[in-house]
């Protein structure tokens, strides 16, 4: 008779569990296999390019904004943002947000789970009318 030689790995495993799978390596369209590089150079300098190239679009312009807010001094700055016309400014600035985050969340929440849950007539004018912000540009839409 011949003999099955079984893994000790898949010999341990019970009938009913599935076979232990490795994660530690790739499948290959060649039929080698090849370890996953975990910590490889490459993906840690792809990692700290993107973050840097991110980390520009969002801290350039803040720089510069501060930068020209006070350029002339702390006390110019401070002067700027007690005028009646900055102060009104501020305070509409903070009312408008105080309104509608809540309003964007309950109607957010409120269509994703319509869109998510149910199948209606008008789900995909619906989408569109929700999409429709992000491609055109504020400018044209006034």
């Amino acid at each position: 008779m011949n003999a099955i030689v079984v893994p000790e790995a898949l010999a341990a495993t019970r009938a009913d569990e599935p076979a232990p799978v490795q994660r530690d390596d790739v499948q290959h369209r060649g039929g080698e296999r090849r370890r996953k590089p975990e910590g490889s150079a490459g993906r840690l300098i792809l990692l700290a390019i993107a973050l840097l190239y991110c980390g520009l679009f969002l801290l350039l312009p803040l720089v510069a904004v501060f930068w020209q807010a006070l350029a002339k001094g702390f006390g110019e700055f401070g002067g700027a943002i007690l005028e009646p016309t900055a102060l009104a400014s501020i305070t509409l600035t903070l009312t408008v947000a105080l309104v509608a985050v809540p309003l964007n969340l309950v109607f957010g929440v409120a269509a994703a789970w319509l869109i998510a849950k149910h199948d209606f007539r008008g789900k995909n004018t619906l989408i569109t009318l929700i999409d429709l912000p992000f491609a055109v540009s504020p400018v044209i839409a006034g």
